[in-house]
């Protein structure tokens, strides 16, 4: 341009170049603030031919601090194709490979970036950071498997909270969360077991540990119809080529089944016993009815005060009779009875 005082086209150029570094610089020092949204959004405004190495790794910087690894790796491996020893870019290599779940990988590949520059402060911090989440996260999973829940939980908890921040999007994030939801099943804390498989969930739909520990956590609670009608949603989309989710389906449904049975079984005890009921109390009412009955019967049979006492001996002797006598009584045998009665009284009382 100095050479050229008067060329309007290297004037725009020039103009054009400053605005762009201007604009690499802002977006650095968005990235230094963790304002990883931010970046990405005015990092947007560059044309994809135009991203030199330094935008690059600018970009892959924003995307592992929003969790969205893959685009990240690609832009660090694309630095390291032109530039190997490019130490920064190592740096977010290792950071990414850590997210991710590979720590034996990153803590190797912040070491080699280390071994070109031996002063960086930020690529020690992040190693220290991987290092002591990888020791939570490999205890917390030696808990686990020792049916040591109570530990496990705590060891995921620190790896989670207190090392290196994993960002929602990682796959890391929710594969921790999965397997902290586990720890809380086995320990029988549903609440926080399904929160956490909530969580991992939502991080990365296809995470199979964490929609099996979910039903597992649903048929703990009975709710077996839950864990059939989510299952069944996964299973005809993306979980049909899982085999744990199958077999997680096959087991609510086969819960679902059982509880169907019990229920009707339960209906027709509760209407056998109603039954049951019914007739007791129909017993009950006619032998109520029967003894009524009885005491009119006696009562019926007394004599009224006015009666004489031979017409009453007579009147008493005669009810006897018929209370002993079958239907089949002959009539004359009656009559003869009452005739001696009669005859004995008269001779007892002959005025």
């Amino acid at each position: 341009v100095k050479n050229n005082p008067n060329s309007k086209g290297l004037a725009d150029e020039l103009r054009k170049a400053k605005k762009m570094l201007d604009r690499i610089v802002h977006i650095e020092e968005l990235l230094k603030k963790q304002d990883y949204r931010s970046a990405k959004d005015l990092m947007s405004v560059f044309p994809e031919t135009s991203r030199n190495n330094r935008l690059l790794l600018a970009a892959a910087k924003a995307d592992a601090g929003l969790g969205l690894t893959q685009t990240a790796l690609d832009n660090c491996l694309t630095v390291l194709g032109s530039d190997p020893d490019n130490s920064d870019a190592l740096q977010v290599e290792g950071m990414v490979t850590y997210l991710i779940g590979d720590f034996s990988e990153a803590i190797g590949i912040l070491d080699e970036s280390l071994d070109i520059d031996p002063n960086n402060d930020t690529t020690k911090e992040l190693l220290r950071s991987c290092q002591k989440g990888a020791k939570f996260i490999q205890e917390g999973r030696a808990a686990l498997s020792q049916e040591r829940y109570k530990r496990a939980i705590e060891q995921f908890t620190i790896a989670i909270d207190d090392c290196m921040p994993v960002p929602k999007k990682a796959p890391l994030y929710s594969t921790l969360h999965a397997e902290r939801a586990e720890a809380f099943f086995r320990s029988k804390q549903y609440y926080e077991a399904l929160t956490d498989c909530t969580c991992a969930i939502e991080a990365k739909e296809d995470n199979v540990a964490a929609w099996v520990t979910k039903a597992d956590v649903y048929n703990a609670q009975g709710r077996h119809q839950e864990a059939r009608d989510e299952l069944a949603v996964v299973k005809r989309s993306w979980g049909a080529k899982h085999k744990a989710i199958k077999e997680a389906f096959n087991k609510a449904d086969f819960e679902v089944r059982i509880q169907q049975v019990d229920m009707e079984l339960r209906h027709m005890v509760a209407t056998a016993d109603a039954r049951s009921r019914q007739g007791t109390n129909a017993s009950d009412n006619s032998a109520s009815e029967k003894r009524s009955e009885g005491k009119s019967s006696r009562k019926g049979n007394r004599l009224p005060p006015h009666v004489n006492g031979e017409e009453r001996q007579m009147r008493k002797y005669s009810n006897r009779r018929k209370s002993n006598e079958s239907p089949g009584t002959k009539k004359s045998v009656r009559e003869k009875n009452t005739r001696n009665l009669l005859f004995a009284n008269r001779r007892s009382n002959p005025g």
